[in-house]
């Protein structure tokens, strides 16, 4: 009977042991697959990223080609500005003195009469 009793327990421990085992593997193969979805995400985040990496340095470029660009203009503005004044000036000096501008009136662009 003694050994019916030691064999019940064995068996039962068997079962535990079993059962143990069986959820350590179900979670052991659960965390397997979460650790793959997860360095799928970080390969994809990473792929993203380079992506985003690559789009920013192209802008940056963009914005540099732009600069220069405003720069050129700026600088053919003012020496548009400045052809402009010699040309007023010269306008000025071949204009009869009727119609020169007054330059003793508060107003800039009021004719002579």
């Amino acid at each position: 009977m003694l050994i019916w009793v030691f064999a019940g327990v064995c068996a039962g421990f068997l079962i535990l042991t079993g059962r143990t085992w069986m959820e350590f593997t179900q979670r052991q193969e659960q965390l397997e697959q979460t650790i793959r979805e997860q360095e799928e995400l970080v390969a994809e985040h990473e792929k993203r990223l380079e992506e985003i990496k690559l789009r920013a340095q192209e802008v940056k470029e963009q914005i540099v080609a732009k600069k220069e660009e405003c720069d050129t203009l700026d600088r053919q503005i003012g020496e548009l500005e400045d052809s402009l004044k010699v040309l007023e000036a010269q306008l000025e000096r071949v204009k009869p003195k009727s119609r020169q501008v007054d330059k003793n009136d508060n107003e800039d662009w009021l004719w002579k009469k």
